[in-house]
């Protein structure tokens, strides 16, 4: 008896141990890429876990915990695709019927056009519909429908409209009744609800759409990835059919890559090919700064979710994966193009810079490239800015050295490194290498005012900055407006929803740079003197913003 109780003490003193060292490889894992939090549920050989690791955003210290509801973006493509699936299985819908047979007509179609007439739900759920991603008050075609893959979210929407009809209910009744209280998905919406936490979900409130406006929890999305992969509330056909490539997913407008081989198109998720063998999936990203990922293996029973409030959260997906579901590529980010270039060279070199420090960078990079570990330059500057922006000046020097090193003839990472320096405050070296940059890249006029700002002698007094000091209203879009405020020699600006305390310092009489964007403001004044209006000048854009009347 005393054996078997050893035994038990045993392993669970080892489940413990190994559930440890996986919070902490999941913490490495976003700390290296500047993730603030995470918020994971896997299933793997019958079991499921949840991790919950960080803080809900860059602006927050409440820490991420298993029931935080987060917006899911377009992973609730997925789940009403399912929807649809088990409607079709009641022959409520046809996959193949034009949908326009349904309802007559589309108020946000063209009645003129008759290609519309054409697309039924099968080519909305594999995105060959050639609706474009998205319109403002009209949803144009892209391409003939049924002949090429374009993502588009605008198909989902038509589709939600069409099944509305047929059940005679809104998008969140059906979700309920098809999709969430079957499977006892308690967390999960396509409104916003009284649980959520708006802190973190910010204020935009969308309406109901399938393409979008899931709320829902790692836990709860994988409680649905096991119910589809175990074809729980579906036909065994039909779940054949939503994990049987419907489209080669060559994106009509997209660079063709490597990745293009091993990725297809079903109904309502992606298809992988690797090592592994087969799996779905699907990424998420709406307000730029919520995403998430899911892959799910039919055969292996295996399913990984996870959401992320940060602009960066899709990079780390290969190394999650390979943490949890044993090391594969992950062919999904290489094709949206929203992961490092080079994952398995970002992940070995974080874990040898954790290992040996960053004063030893230098001859970490060059035993990892004697072992045949690639880099490129994009790769290793979003490592230098991520620990710039996690105040980590003096290492992110190191990070951006090296890449000088490796790509001496890019202009962008004698810019970085610029940029470094000004941190550090060492105008000299700053101006040096802004120079270096320009020379290299001479249509770069953030950096040119960057050295016109070095360069110049200006400075203003408080009274003299008075005359810019105001509300301005951007002249191309209602209800967004802009104050500017003095604090000290310098200029900030705030808009509400978006940019905040953003500060400006002047390079003439008029002009003003913020160090980080390399954004300018130059002032147009009246006849009074005082300024009238701001030119909002970024590398490829201007935007007016006239002064509003006091």
């Amino acid at each position: 008896m005393r054996k078997a109780i050893g035994v038990i003490a045993l392993l669970f003193t080892s489940a413990i141990l190994n559930a440890q060292k996986t919070q902490q490889a999941i913490r490495n894992i976003i700390n290296d890429n500047g993730v603030t939090g995470i918020q994971l549920t896997y299933t793997a050989n019958g079991k499921t876990f949840n991790y919950d690791s960080g803080v809900v955003s860059e602006h927050s210290a409440k820490k991420i915990v298993t029931n935080t509801i987060f917006r899911a973006g377009s992973l609730g493509k997925s789940a009403f695709a399912y929807a649809v699936m088990r409607l079709s299985d009641r022959g409520l819908i046809n996959i193949d019927s034009p949908l326009l047979h349904y309802i007559g007509s589309y108020k946000r179609f063209d009645a003129t056009d008759p290609r519309l007439a054409k697309i039924t739900a099968r080519m909305i759920l594999s995105h060959t519909s050639g609706l474009e991603f998205y319109g403002d008050s009209t949803a144009k075609l892209i391409a003939e429908p049924g002949k090429v893959f374009s993502y588009s979210s605008e198909g989902y929407y038509f589709l939600q409209n069409v099944v509305e009809k047929i059940v005679n209910k809104p998008l969140e009744i059906i979700m309920q009744q098809e999709v969430f209280k079957p499977l006892n998905m308690t967390s999960s919406s396509y409104v916003k609800s009284a649980k959520a936490d708006t802190e973190m979900l910010g204020d935009d409130d969308f309406e109901p759409n399938a393409a979008f406006s899931l709320y829902t929890t790692a836990a709860d999305y994988n409680t649905f990835l096991q119910a589809l992969i175990n074809g729980k509330g579906l036909k065994i056909i039909t779940v054949e059919k939503m994990f049987n490539k419907q489209s080669d997913a060559l994106w009509l407008g997209h660079d063709t890559t490597k990745a293009d081989n091993y990725i297809d198109w079903g109904l309502g998720v992606g298809l992988q090919q690797n090592e592994q063998g087969r799996a779905i999936w699907h990424w998420g990203s709406i307000m730029g700064s919520f995403n998430s990922f899911y892959i799910a293996s039919p055969d292996r029973k295996q399913s990984l979710v996870y959401f992320t409030h940060n602009i960066t959260g899709l990079r780390i997906a290969p190394e999650i994966i390979n943490l949890l579901l044993g090391k594969q590529t992950t062919w999904a980010t290489q094709w949206l193009k929203l992961g490092y270039d080079q994952p398995e060279t970002m992940a070995e070199l974080h874990q040898q810079i954790r290992k040996q420090g960053f004063r030893n960078t230098s001859t970490v990079f060059d035993r990892l490239k004697k072992a045949g570990y690639q880099f490129t330059q994009r790769d290793v500057e979003f490592f230098g800015n991520t620990l710039l922006k996690q105040g980590k000046t003096a290492q992110s020097l190191a990070i951006f050295n090296q890449n000088s090193k490796l790509y001496p003839k890019d202009a962008a990472v004698y810019n970085n490194l610029a940029s470094v320096y000004l941190k550090l405050d060492n105008k000299p070296l700053a101006l040096k290498n802004y120079k270096l940059s320009f020379a290299l890249d001479t249509t770069n006029s953030s950096v040119a005012y960057h050295i016109k700002a070095l360069q110049t002698k200006v400075r203003l007094s408080p009274a003299e900055l008075a005359i810019f000091k105001g509300k301005y209203k951007l002249n191309v879009m209602d209800g967004i407006f802009m104050d500017v405020k003095i604090l000290g020699n310098r200029l900030t600006i705030e808009v509400p929803g978006g940019v905040k305390d953003a500060l400006f310092y002047p390079i003439s009489a008029t002009e003003f740079l913020n160090d980080e964007s390399g954004f300018t403001l130059k002032f147009n004044k009246d006849a009074t003197g005082k300024a009238s209006s701001i030119l909002i000048h970024t590398k490829n854009t201007v935007d007016v913003w006239e002064r509003v009347k006091e």
